[in-house]
C-alpha cells in the first residue's frame, strides 16, 4: 500500500493503483504490485537510511518501514469525482463468487512535502477507478416473452371479450362467459 511509502517519505518512482477502489485502501494512495507487469518503486530522498521488515502469513504479506523523520508530508484529498456506475455479470459456473459493484470514479490527491514550515515540493496524484461489476451466481435472464406468454395474452382477451358480450354467447344473453347466465 503506498500510504506506507506516504509515511516513511519516499518519492515514488513506479506505482499504479488498483483498477478497482477497495475500501480497505486509501482512494488515491494505494498500490498494487503483480509478478512481472506491475511494481511498486520508491527512492529515499531523505539522508537517513530506511529499514524495512517484511513478514507472511497465510493470508497476508506485512511491510514495515522505519527511519528518522525529515520530511512532513500531508496529504490533500481532492473531491470524488466522475462517478461510474456498476455493471452486473451474470455467472453460472461452479466457481463464480458473487459480489456487490462498486463505483468508479477519478480522484487526485496532493502530496504537500515540507521541513521546518516551509513547503518544498507539491506532488499531485491522480488515480483513475473502473466500476466493479456486481456479480450474480446465476444465468442471465431471458429478455425474450416465454412462448406461453403469447398463448396466455390471447385467451385472456378472449376472457375479456366474452365478457363483455363481443363473442357469440357471450354477455347478457345467457351461455358463455365467466359461466353467469343473463
Amino acid at each position: 500500500q503506498l500510504s506506507v511509502t506516504r509515511r516513511v517519505v519516499l518519492s515514488r518512482i513506479e506505482q499504479r493503483a488498483h483498477s478497482y477502489w477497495i475500501s480497505r485502501y486509501v482512494a488515491g494512495l494505494e498500490a498494487t504490485v503483480s509478478w512481472g507487469t506491475l511494481d511498486l518503486k520508491f527512492r529515499n530522498d531523505a539522508p537517513y537510511g530506511v529499514f524495512i521488515n517484511s513478514s507472511v502469513s497465510d493470508t497476508s504479506v506485512t511491510t514495515t518501514m522505519w527511519s528518522t523523520k525529515y520530511w512532513d508530508i500531508k496529504a490533500e484529498f481532492g473531491p470524488r469525482e466522475n462517478f461510474r456506475a456498476p455493471g452486473t455479470v451474470y455467472d453460472s459456473s461452479a466457481e463464480c463468487v458473487a459480489q456487490y459493484g462498486v463505483e468508479g470514479f477519478d480522484i487526485t490527491v496532493t502530496r504537500v512535502w515540507s521541513r521546518d514550515g516551509e513547503v518544498k515540493d507539491r506532488e499531485r496524484l491522480f488515480t483513475s477507478y473502473n466500476a466493479a461489476p456486481t456479480v450474480i451466481c446465476a444465468p442471465e435472464p431471458s429478455t425474450d416473452p416465454k412462448p406461453d406468454d403469447k398463448n396466455d395474452k390471447k385467451n385472456d382477451g378472449d376472457k375479456q371479450d366474452s365478457q363483455n358480450g363481443d363473442k357469440p354467447g357471450g354477455g347478457s344473453n345467457g351461455g358463455g362467459g365467466d359461466g353467469g347466465g343473463g
